[in-house]
């Protein structure tokens, strides 16, 4: 193997493992701030929006996606209130909140990599 092959798993690795931290550093955040629902008005009081959240890997890259029928809704629909705590926007709020943490966490995944890459070839 190459120098140069060498670098460049570590930089994908590297990139990979910061875009899953970012992932789960994101749905952590979404849940907390994901809707709550009410056992006297749900439908089904069994089903938390909050735990259906999830993080999976898509390609090169991470989804995080909450499952429940109804999630969708509550995300999207600004008129709803949330007297138990959360509100719309709960994924949205947790992404725009993460930028600049991707970047950081990228990089430093990649030039820990990279150097250990660097100082087993020596």
């Amino acid at each position: 193997m190459s120098i140069t092959s060498g670098l460049r798993r570590a930089m994908l690795t590297g990139a990979d493992r910061g875009l899953r931290d970012v992932a789960g550093r994101v749905l952590r955040e979404a849940q907390a701030n994901a809707p709550v629902g009410d056992p006297q008005d749900d439908p089904d009081p069994g089903v938390s929006l909050a735990r259906s959240g999830r993080v999976r890997r898509d390609g090169r890259g991470y989804v995080i996606e909450f499952s429940t029928p109804y999630a969708a809704r509550q995300h999207e629909d600004t008129r709803l209130r949330h007297p138990r705590g959360g509100g719309a926007k709960f994924l949205e709020n947790a992404m725009k909140g993460s930028t600049r943490d991707v970047e950081r966490l990228v990089a430093s995944e990649v030039k820990a990599l990279m150097a250990s890459e660097l100082r087993s070839r020596r």
